[in-house]
């Protein structure tokens, strides 16, 4: 399963918290490596299915885009319960399918070998939960690009695409009313004569 995260961390403060968090102790105990250039891998151990254990690796890259520090990466994704369940009662219809058929040893084979078939199926299903929380929680990563960024980009694609003012986009100023007789200082009303200039 590819995933994509993105932090407001510089690449050397995510390696330095992964660091941090490699040698800490939790609930889960990872293990893993990290490279000064942002590539790294952190593992986890989980049992299943009893007492089998299943380690799963997640490996990605950080490097800074526009700005922003993006993680890229890959971790085993594996197989819900339900469906592993099906896969299981698929081999085991297959088997005795097999047996059926007096190929016994092939059968317990099929048996054998789909069994621990579901030990890593369903592993990776919960342990890749487990690291991407994990990686999240100590990057401070989100799916998707923060807040300040996106709205950082915005108001720069708005402000080149608003227009300069020029001469050919100024708005035009409304040409100045002509001064009549009425709108004249003691300019005569009608019937009445003006008075004779001095």
């Amino acid at each position: 399963m590819n995933f994509v995260l993105f932090t407001e961390k510089s690449v050397n403060e995510c390696m330095k918290d992964l660091h941090e968090r490699l040698q800490a102790k939790s609930r889960y105990n990872l293990d893993g490596w990290f490279e000064k250039n942002g590539r790294f891998s952190i593992s986890v151990t989980t049992n299943v299915i009893g007492r089998f254990p299943r380690q799963t690796r997640l490996t990605a890259t950080a490097a800074k885009e526009d700005g922003i520090t993006v993680i890229r990466g890959f971790v085993p994704h594996g197989l819900p319960r339900e469906r592993v369940l099906l896969v299981l009662g698929t081999v085991f219809a297959l088997a005795v399918y097999m047996f059926l058929q007096g190929q016994v040893i092939i059968a317990l084979g099929v048996l054998v070998g789909g069994g621990f078939l579901g030990v890593p199926l369903w592993g990776d299903y919960r342990n890749h939960d487990v690291l991407l929380a994990e990686l999240e929680k100590t990057l401070k990563a989100r799916p998707n690009p923060p807040k300040s960024s996106a709205g950082d980009k915005k108001a720069a694609i708005k402000k080149s695409s608003a227009k300069p003012v020029t001469s050919a986009n100024k708005p035009l100023v409304a040409a100045k009313k002509p001064i009549t007789a009425s709108a004249r200082p003691n300019a005569p009303k009608d019937g009445q004569k003006s008075a004779p200039s001095r």
